[in-house]
């Protein structure tokens, strides 16, 4: 049985094209469906570090997998991606307190009393706030 593959979907990848075969741009949506998935049933490429996730972990992990070959060129991204919507607890914290602590701190961390690694868009050292009380 013949591997159907073109370059066109690796291209779309960012993989490198198959040598000889240059990327055809007439393939349609159903037949690069179906080229796709003949190379993830043959574990040419893992599925799985392709598809869009919501979740914040869950995409860390995909981008620290290492995907087959080097990747070139520049990826399309998802024009119009999915969103899911749920429902989420914010907790409304208190800008004097924030305020207070960047003061006596003045732009050092009290852990480790290295500068702020950037000046944040208010003009003020990026320093990370953690609670004393935990809000949750």
């Amino acid at each position: 049985m013949a591997i159907l593959i073109d370059s066109f979907v690796l291209d779309d990848l960012c993989h490198d094209w198959i040598d000889g075969y240059k990327p055809k741009k007439n393939i349609g949506s159903n037949i690069k469906a179906q080229i796709l998935d003949v190379m993830y049933s043959n574990n040419l490429l893992d599925k799985v570090l392709y598809e869009p996730t919501a979740s914040n972990d869950e995409l860390e992990v995909k981008v620290k997998k290492p995907l087959k070959g080097k990747l070139e060129g520049f990826p399309k991204g998802v024009q119009k991606p999915d969103f899911s919507e749920g429902l989420t607890k914010t907790y409304y914290r208190d800008p004097l307190v924030k305020s207070w602590i960047h003061q006596q701190a003045n732009g050092k961390c009290e852990n480790c009393n290295s500068n702020g690694p950037f000046i944040s868009n208010l003009g003020i050292p990026f320093l990370e706030i953690h609670h004393v009380n935990h809000l949750s």
